[in-house]
């Protein structure tokens, strides 16, 4: 109460809080991630996935931008349920709520209210589908996934050239991540700044992200390369966790890599040097093989849904069996990268990725180690003698 009386003494509005415009738009991924929640809730109710309750999403969601924009579409849909308990989090953050209603009204007034309902009925309908019959590897579609395109994605490039907006940003990035190592005497000497990966290429999807690679010589390090790969390979996690940035949409995720690393990405573009590496060319999409994609998907998918399920039940998983599970899916996904892009071993990364299994591991983990860290009060009853 005393941090609400001091904002309305200062009548200066919490900076951290999102206000009415751009960013309370829901994005594609919200909208698809809320269907998600909305019709496993209203298929399975209570036995629905753990991630897809309301208080579970209002609980661990620390970012005010999802919150708002998943409450405006639950208001969309009239689910009541969800939308009070998110309300009563925004309230306790230090929302108004007249700070609610006009987020609500920039919404409805943006003119893009019609084009929101109707990506939300088609997410819907999916969703649908996804969880009223038991997702089995039948369902998938890898043509969502697998896109060709005769132009670079005009939100980053101009004609063959980076946006000059963009590449700053990205080199503000980068500045911002060793700037906080620096603070720490962790010294990092950048060789180059690589953008690569679908957004780099003619492949590019809805879900694609922008993989912002430092390049550091491996041979400058004043330790060995295994604990420079470890230290940076910390602390990239956390910067990536803790700072969500994305391009017009796009998130952002950044890796540290050493100059001997084996790339394989159609494009290649140096942001220090602001010039092509490798310019990359629109291919074909190749055949892939569906088979054998389906039977290596549904291991991993496996394996995510049965750590879930296990921690669910209050069975003995740690956050270290979790944080393995995740390092083996992003490893698969690097050394089927040697083979390219159209590689089982990065479809399978995507896929994970894009119905938000790699997602959930990383919010479970989250949720294990605070209760690893946590102490429980006594279940003894405490008995008075009576004189």
């Amino acid at each position: 109460m005393a941090i609400r009386f001091i904002k309305e003494a200062a009548f200066q509005p919490d900076p951290t809080l999102v206000q009415p415009g751009p960013d309370v738009i829901p994005t594609d991924r919200e909208i698809n991630r809320f269907a998600e929640m909305y019709m496993d809730c209203y298929l399975h109710g209570t036995n629905a996935d753990i991630y897809h309750q309301p208080w579970r999403f209002a609980q661990v969601t620390k970012d005010a931008k999802k919150k708002i924009q998943r409450f405006i579409l639950g208001v969309i849909v009239g689910w009541k349920d969800f939308t009070s308990i998110v309300s009563k989090v925004l309230i306790k953050d230090g929302y108004e709520k007249s700070d609610i209603q006009k987020c609500l009204e920039y919404v409805q007034n943006s003119g893009q209210l019609t084009a929101i309902t109707q990506k939300l009925n088609q997410e819907i309908k999916k969703a649908y589908q996804k969880y009223n019959n038991a997702r089995t590897t039948e369902g998938l579609n890898l043509s969502e996934d697998i896109e060709k395109h005769e132009e670079l994605n005009p939100k980053l490039f101009d004609d063959n050239k980076l946006k000059s907006e963009v590449r700053e940003k990205m080199l503000a990035i980068v500045d911002e991540f060793t700037t906080g190592l620096e603070d720490k005497q962790i010294g990092l000497e950048v060789e180059d700044i690589l953008f690569l990966g679908s957004n780099a290429s003619y492949n590019y999807t809805k879900d694609s992200d922008i993989d912002l690679h430092i390049v550091v010589n491996a041979d400058k390090l004043d330790c060995s390369k295994e604990i420079a790969d470890a230290l940076y390979g910390a602390f990239r996690t956390i910067f990536n966790k803790n700072i969500e940035i994305d391009f017009y949409g796009i998130p952002v995720e950044l890796y540290v890599e050493f100059t001997d690393s084996n790339r394989v990405s159609n494009g290649i573009y140096s942001v220090q040097n602001d010039e092509w590496i490798k310019e990359p060319v629109v291919q074909d999409i190749p055949e892939v093989d569906m088979d054998a994609f389906k039977a290596e998907y549904e291991t991993w998918e496996a394996k995510c849904k049965d750590i879930k399920e296990n921690a669910k039940k209050g069975t003995s998983v740690t956050s270290q069996d979790i944080e393995t599970l995740i390092n083996d899916i992003y490893e698969q996904r690097k050394q089927g990268l040697t083979e390219g892009e159209y590689s089982i071993g990065n479809l399978i990364f995507k896929e994970l990725r894009n119905v938000g299994l790699l997602d959930e591991l990383k919010e479970l983990k989250n949720e294990v180690v605070g209760k690893e860290l946590s102490l429980k009060e006594s279940a003894r009853k405490r008995i008075t003698f009576k004189k």
